[in-house]
C-alpha cells in the first residue's frame, strides 16, 4: 500500500476516501466493522447507542482524587467501527467560528489553515437544507438567545497539538507531521489546542480533507 490509514473515525475515513480518489492504493484499518444496528442508523435511537455493546470501548476517566461528594469517573463510552465516535453522534454538523480558522492560521503560521481552504472542502460534500433555528430567529439578539437555550457541547480534544517549529508544546508541525518521527502523520481532533466550535464532527470531515491534501 502507498499509505496506511489507522482509525475509520471522520478524519480517518475522509483521509482514506481522499487518498483513494487521488489514484494512491490505501488500507484502512478500524477495530469494529460497519454496523448498520437500527440505534446507529435512526438519529432518533442516539442516546441507545451509547449502550450497544459492539460499538463500546467503554472508557473510564478519572476526573477527580478521592473526595467526598464528587463522582469519581465519568464513563466516555467512544466507538469502534466504520465512522468512529459519529455513530454516537445523531447525524449532527455544526460548521466552526470562524475564529478557529484565524487561530489556527497564527499557530501555524501557515495561511492554507484559513477559513477559505476548508469552505472548499466543505461546498464539495455538502447537502442540507436549512431547518433551525427557523425564520422566527432574525437579528443577532434572536440567534444569541437560541444559542444559549440549545446549545451543549463536551469533546477531548489537544492532546497532539499543531504549532510552530518554537512552540515546544507542538506535537505536529502544520502539515500533521510528528516531531522527531519519520513517516507518522496524527490526522484527528487531538491536533487541535481548541475545541473547534462546540459540537466538531463537522470540521473533522474538512479536518480529513485538509490532511490528505497534506500527504
Amino acid at each position: 500500500y502507498d499509505y496506511i490509514v489507522v482509525g475509520a473515525g471522520p478524519t480517518g475515513s475522509m483521509v482514506a476516501t481522499e487518498l483513494a480518489r487521488k489514484g494512491f492504493s490505501t488500507l484502512l484499518i478500524d477495530a469494529g466493522k460497519d454496523y448498520m444496528h437500527p440505534n446507529i442508523t435512526v438519529p432518533a435511537f442516539q442516546f441507545n447507542t451509547l449502550e450497544t455493546e459492539q460499538i463500546q470501548w467503554d472508557y473510564w476517566v478519572k476526573h477527580y482524587d478521592e473526595s467526598t461528594g464528587l463522582r469519581q469517573q465519568v464513563l466516555y463510552p467512544k466507538a469502534s467501527g466504520l465512522g468512529g465516535c459519529t455513530l454516537h453522534n445523531s447525524l449532527i454538523h455544526v460548521y466552526p467560528n470562524s475564529r478557529d480558522f484565524k487561530e489556527m492560521v497564527e499557530l501555524t503560521g501557515d495561511k492554507s489553515w484559513a477559513e477559505t481552504t476548508f469552505r472548499k472542502y466543505l461546498e464539495t460534500i455538502a447537502l442540507y437544507r436549512l431547518v433551525r433555528p427557523g425564520a422566527q430567529v432574525t437579528s443577532d439578539a434572536d440567534l444569541e438567545d437560541y444559542i444559549r437555550k440549545t446549545s451543549w457541547g463536551h469533546h477531548a480534544t489537544g492532546t497532539m497539538k499543531i504549532g510552530k517549529d518554537d512552540d515546544p508544546n507542538a506535537v505536529l508541525d502544520g502539515n500533521f507531521k510528528v516531531r522527531g518521527v519519520e513517516n507518522l502523520r496524527v490526522i484527528d481532533l487531538s491536533v487541535m489546542p481548541n475545541l473547534p466550535g462546540y459540537f466538531p464532527v463537522m470540521f473533522l470531515y474538512l479536518l480529513g480533507m485538509k490532511g490528505a491534501d497534506a500527504i
